[in-house]
């Protein structure tokens, strides 16, 4: 199992939001006010000011946009990716993620309806390799600091999350950062992985990689209710680890 965890590489240039642009503080209404709150002062007129803004400001020209038609030629402009995030059709996933498992990357598969017979190839498939199949049917995890999907960004921290439920990972990622504290990795799973069907095989996969970490100190798993022998065998992962599991 691989202990290093996923870099995040960027395919589009980020654009900042400056709130002390002029035209976007009179479009504010007094211009004393910042942030979020802001926006709701300027009524309609307001946002009739603030629409066409924020469209420039979200609009990426062709220029600008990296363009990729294959994996492979993603994989010439960024060489040292190590994760890809896949959204497309179930009845097409599977192709894709086993390209980018073949090609050594750990792949979060947001797609639904994928057939479970090709959610446990790649996922064994993975496991023999050391990599991670996130999902399918994955939508939220975020990795060394970057949010994938449905999420937000987290201060860093010393907790680990596992997850079969993405918004069971949103909320608990939600109240450790009201208490103060912050997360190294939350890991999603996908709905299915600790069916009997699947086995358990990315719980057991990420629960060893956070073990691995000399950054996460205690982890927490998250589940919807498992099958008993899938339930029998994630537990006793946990009881061997030597790192407390909530």
């Amino acid at each position: 199992m691989q202990k290093a965890f996923f870099s995040f590489i960027p395919f589009t240039k980020s654009r900042s939001v400056p709130v002390s642009d002029p035209v976007l503080r009179k479009a504010q209404g007094t211009g004393k006010k910042q942030g979020p709150a802001a926006f709701g002062t300027g009524a309609k007129k307001g946002q009739e000011q603030i629409l066409p803004i924020v469209a420039q400001w979200l609009r990426v020209s062709w220029k600008e946009r990296v363009q990729c038609l294959c994996l492979s030629q993603a994989l010439r402009i960024a060489p040292d990716s190590n994760l890809a995030l896949i959204s497309v059709a179930g009845a097409y996933a599977h192709e894709p993620a086993r390209q980018a498992l073949e090609k050594g990357l750990n792949v979060m598969l947001f797609s639904d309806n994928v057939p479970v017979d090709e959610e446990l190839e790649l996922k064994r498939y993975g496991h023999e390799h050391g990599l991670l199949v996130m999902g399918p049917d994955c939508g939220t995890s975020v990795i060394s600091g970057a949010p994938l999907a449905f999420a937000n960004r987290m201060p860093a921290g010393a907790i680990g999350i596992v997850g079969a439920s993405g918004t069971g990972i949103q909320e608990v990622c939600s109240q450790i950062v009201l208490a103060g504290s912050g997360i190294t990795h939350a890991i999603g799973l996908g709905g299915r992985d600790l069916s009997a069907d699947v086995g358990g095989i990315s719980a057991q996969d990420a629960l060893k990689m956070l073990a691995d970490d000399a950054a996460t100190r205690v982890i927490v798993f998250i589940s919807k209710p498992p099958a008993a022998s899938v339930a029998e065998r994630i537990t006793a992962l946990m009881l061997n680890l030597d790192k407390p599991v909530v």
